[in-house]
């Protein structure tokens, strides 16, 4: 279970390991859903101030699995599970819709991906 949880946060990790270098106050966003092998079904979104940022989490996103990560301005509503903080000065919201994530919290999300 911790392997396919691990899996499930690799997308998101990319946003604490991406650069900040945007002060604009819009918000952006990388939504990513992956279907592995019909095995693991990972669906969150990421927001931050930074666009740059997040053009980074859906371009490793889409390295992962083509067509997985999708950029825009904002995150579906709807989220079983909303974690946030700030990583390398860039505050974030993540969200995850999948079911599974709902009774973890938010540290042992966070730690799960600090440990990729």
């Amino acid at each position: 279970m911790k392997k396919l949880l691990l899996f499930s946060m690799v997308a998101a990790a990319a946003l604490f390991t991406a650069c900040s270098d945007d002060s604009d106050n819009d918000v952006y966003s990388c939504e990513i859903n992956i279907n592995y092998k019909n095995v693991i079904s990972v669906h969150g979104c990421v927001e931050a101030s930074v666009q740059d940022d997040m053009d980074y989490v859906c371009s490793s996103a889409n390295e992962m699995s083509p067509g997985a990560g999708k950029t825009g301005t904002g995150c579906p509503g709807g989220a079983a599970k909303t974690c946030s903080g700030v990583k390398e000065g860039t505050a974030y919201t993540a969200y995850f819709y999948n079911e599974e994530m709902k009774d973890r919290s938010c540290d042992q999300i966070m730690s799960l991906i600090d440990n990729l």
